[in-house]
């Protein structure tokens, strides 16, 4: 029985090995390919390296002037143009003075800077999730190629290609994920706070650690303070004015390289449905149900103020990430926390391990699926998403029954 089973991890592992290593090599190699083309300046990098040049000029509180965007962006080589004369530099400036040290005259070196700058938070990244998993009785084999799995999900590597800092953005919420599983409230205030790097996934996390969680609320409080002051001395309070004045274009306006009917939130599933459906009311309908999953995640998180429970955590991302009110693939990376955590309460409490097992090849399925998808038609594409999706949603709902009834009966 015993030499039964160690044939089956051997052959567990060795597929694993195999969906793996041929991500990886096809990331390195399109990476390779793209860095030598002129893709690259249609890529949403040229709104990062447009921030850093503005820094770099010694004008960062004009880091969020529009006519300063598109005359930087104007100059840069390649044929790609952005309908509105730019590809918006919206995010908050916090990465601005590290963007200013990567943001050379040469934009493709920069491009390569800015990679490995990201690399590095990758591996902090994989570095958390194989000691949670790790704390969490898995093995050190089946913790590498779950941690592997995670951090080669392919949305996240299409982020790295586009030059996006979704990787950041992770690392706030994989500490603030941690924080909850440890109750730490240092690690789950301050990662939460440090994810407001994107605002429309930290504000409805935000809202419902503030309405449950009293200790974890002024560590989040602390530290958003602390960005505001740095944004404050950094970009003046006229940047402060030309950044909600981008807000209120990009939440308006289907220019600046936005593309809403492209999006993998609600507001995306309304326009691709509904074709003749108007913009204006489309993104009307999608705030009013950004603003109800908003009101469930604090609901669910106030009716759970004494329990960390991981599946609130799942129920409370994916109703963030999939209503959002701005959300391109690369942003449904987040979508990896509510994995870890079915393969953490899986291995938990032990219902069972042929489930535990086949968790470890859900992400590189998918990822290898999301990868073919690209040669086919989006609707594909998006029906894998909407796939991964519904069955996170299910897995966490049924898991979460399960393990209310097994407390109760204890």
């Amino acid at each position: 029985m015993e030499l039964a089973k160690n044939k089956q991890r051997i052959i567990l592992f060795i597929i694993l090995g195999g969906m793996l290593g041929f991500l990886l090599l096809i990331y390195i190699l399109a990476w390779s390919i793209f860095i030598q083309g002129t893709a690259v300046y249609g890529t949403d990098f040229i709104s990062f390296y447009t921030a850093g040049r503005i820094v770099r000029l010694g004008q960062p509180q004009e880091l969020f002037n529009l006519d300063i965007q598109r005359s930087i962006q104007k100059n840069l080589e390649g044929d790609y143009y952005f309908s509105g004369g730019s590809n918006l530099s919206q995010h908050p400036p916090y990465l601005a003075p590290l963007l200013a040290l990567i943001s050379i005259d040469d934009f493709k070196l920069a491009f390569t800077l800015w990679t490995f700058v990201r690399i590095l938070i990758w591996i902090a990244c994989g570095w958390i999730i194989f000691n949670l998993l790790r704390r969490n009785k898995f093995d050190s084999l089946s913790t590498f190629f779950a941690s592997a799995g995670f951090l080669l999900f392919y949305p996240l590597f299409l982020s790295i290609l586009a030059g996006q800092d979704t990787i950041f953005i992770l690392l706030g919420l994989l500490l603030w994920q941690t924080g909850i599983i440890e109750s730490n409230a240092v690690k789950t205030g301050l990662g939460l706070a440090w994810s407001t790097l994107s605002p429309t996934i930290a504000g409805p996390l935000g809202l419902a650690l503030v309405s449950s969680r009293r200790k974890a609320s002024v560590w989040f409080f602390l530290g958003c303070s602390s960005l505001f002051l740095f944004t404050l001395a950094f970009i003046r309070i006229g940047g402060i004015i030309d950044f909600i004045n981008l807000m209120k274009i990009s939440s308006t306006s289907s220019e600046f390289g936005l593309n809403p009917e492209s999006m993998y939130n609600f507001l995306g599933f309304l326009l691709r449905t509904f074709p003749k459906f108007e913009l204006t009311a489309a993104r009307q309908t999608a705030w009013v149900a950004e603003i109800v999953s908003t009101l469930i995640i604090v609901l669910l998180w106030i009716r759970n103020r004494q329990v960390n429970s991981l599946f609130i955590v799942n129920i409370s991302i994916v109703l963030a990430v999939f209503f959002s009110p701005h959300l391109h693939i690369h942003s449904t990376t987040f979508l990896l926390l509510p994995a870890i955590n079915i393969m953490i309460r899986l291995r938990q409490k032990n219902w069972t391990n042929g489930l535990t097992a086949v968790s470890l090849y859900f992400v590189p399925v998918i990822s290898i699926l999301q990868f073919m998808s690209a040669f086919l038609p989006p609707s594909i594409g998006y029906s894998i998403y909407y796939f991964e999706l519904i069955l996170i949603l299910i897995i966490s709902i049924q898991l979460y029954q399960r393990e209310t009834v097994h407390n109760f009966k204890e």
